[in-house]
C-alpha cells in the first residue's frame, strides 16, 4: 500500500477467514483503481452488472475441491499355527479397523500471463500462504520447483505434520510435463483445475480458468 501515494488510487478490502478465542485470521486485498475500473467499464457497457470483486486468490481457493486422503492400508497379519499331528503354517488375515479418509491441504499452481501464483490452502480452504513468481521462472525448472518445495516446507514446520495432500494446476501454458514435474517434486499427486465445456479443448479451458 506505501506504494500509492493516496487512498483514492487503490481499492483495498478485507475478509475474516478464521476466528478464534483470541485471535482472528484476515486476508485483506488491495488493487489499483485504474485496473479494476477497467474491468468494470468493459462490464458496464456489456450491460453485466458486477455483484462483488474479488483476489484471484480468494476465487481459486473457493473453487478447489476438498482433498481427502485415506490412510495407508496395513498389511493383513499373520500367524502360525501348529499342530501335534503336522507342523503347518496357516495364514490368516487380521481384520484391521478402517479409518476414516483425513482431510488435508492443497496448493494451487496458477499460471497467469506474466506470473505464477503459488497458493497452499489448509483442509478448510483457507488461505496459509502465497507467493508469486515471474512466469520465466518457468524456463529455470530447479528455481521453480526449488520455490514450491520451500513453501511447502516452510507450511510443514508451521504445522507439525505433512499438510499437502494434492496439488491443483490451471492457467496459459499449463502442460502434462509441469504437472508430472510438481508432483514428483512433493511427491503427491497432481490434477489440472478446469471447467469442462463441450466444444472447448483441454488448453484453451485450463487457460480461460483463471479469469
Amino acid at each position: 500500500l506505501e506504494s500509492y501515494e493516496t487512498a483514492e488510487t487503490v481499492y483495498t478490502d478485507w475478509q475474516i477467514l478464521e476466528k478464534g478465542e483470541d485471535h482472528e485470521k484476515v486476508f485483506v486485498a488491495s488493487a489499483p483503481t485504474h485496473i479494476l475500473d477497467g474491468y468494470v467499464h468493459v462490464f458496464q457497457d456489456m450491460e453485466v452488472s458486477i455483484a462483488a470483486v474479488e483476489s484471484i486468490a480468494q476465487a481459486i481457493a473457493r473453487h478447489i475441491p476438498k482433498v481427502l486422503v485415506s490412510p495407508t492400508p496395513v498389511e493383513p497379519g499373520k500367524s502360525a499355527q501348529k499342530t501335534k499331528e503336522k507342523a503347518k503354517d496357516v495364514t490368516t488375515a487380521t481384520a484391521q479397523p478402517v479409518a476414516a479418509p483425513k482431510p488435508m491441504g492443497s496448493l494451487a499452481v496458477v499460471l497467469e500471463n506474466s506470473e505464477i501464483l503459488l497458493m497452499i490452502v489448509n483442509s478448510k480452504n483457507h488461505i496459509e500462504l502465497t507467493s508469486v513468481l515471474p512466469k520465466e521462472t518457468l524456463s529455470h525448472p530447479e528455481e521453480f520447483l526449488t520455490e514450491i518445495s520451500d513453501m511447502r516446507t516452510f507450511y510443514d514446520k508451521k504445522t507439525a505434520v505433512s499438510s499437502i495432500g494434492k496439488v491443483f494446476i490451471t492457467g496459459e501454458g499449463v502442460t502434462e510435463e509441469l504437472r508430472n514435474k510438481v508432483s514428483s517434486q512433493l511427491a503427491v499427486p497432481a490434477e489440472f483445475l478446469q471447467i469442462r465445456y463441450p466444444g472447448i479443448g483441454s488448453a484453451d479451458a485450463l487457460s480461460f480458468y483463471p479469469v
